[in-house]
């Protein structure tokens, strides 16, 4: 096993840890000859890796997952004869509003 000074670990610390990641072998660290940390590399994942349909035939689609869930015939927005987007406003096609302009500053200081 590698030994390295803690004055030269603490200079070359990511070199080091690069290192024992690539090798694989660990480095011991010590402090006036006497270890004081070990860095090994980290042990292999157990977990698999997630994969794109892992789930895959884990379930069963029962019915027509297309269609609405209900019946068309229910649906009031389909059923009324008004347009859509003048249905919420209440207004004719056309007749939209117009803008109040906003008074200047000067005419309400001169309305005070």
């Amino acid at each position: 096993m590698e030994q390295i000074a803690i004055s030269k670990f603490k200079a070359t610390c990511l070199a080091v840890l690069e290192r024992v990641r690539c090798t694989g072998k660990p480095v011991l660290v010590t402090r006036f000859g006497k270890p004081v940390a070990e860095i090994t590399p980290p042990l292999a994942s157990s977990r698999p890796k997630r994969k794109l349909g892992g789930m895959e035939g884990t379930m069963r689609i029962l019915g027509d997952i297309i269609s609405p869930a209900s019946d068309e015939a229910d649906w009031e927005a389909l059923n009324d004869e008004t347009p859509f987007e003048y249905a919420h406003l209440d207004l004719e096609p056309g007749s939209a509003r117009k803008a109040q302009p906003k008074s200047s500053r000067s005419a309400r200081k001169s309305r005070q």
